[in-house]
């Protein structure tokens, strides 16, 4: 549970600096035993547009496993 949770974080963290680093920006989150940093440059809408499409899929899919 604790692994998802981090995963899910880490999701709202990518789809936040895609939203807000279009023009350049650097994210970190660390958790108690993992750390995630990324640094997203200046990117066409398109491809921002398919980043957060992915992540949102990935999120909906892990949903959609745990209803069974």
């Amino acid at each position: 549970m604790q692994a998802k949770m981090f995963y899910m974080t880490a999701s709202l963290f990518l789809i936040a600096a895609v939203s807000f680093g279009m023009m350049g920006g650097q994210v970190i989150y660390q958790g108690t035993n993992r750390t995630i940093s990324f640094e997203i440059r200046s990117q066409d809408a398109e491809t921002a547009a398919a980043i957060v499409s992915l992540v949102s899929l990935a999120v909906g899919m892990s949903k959609q496993q745990e209803k069974g």
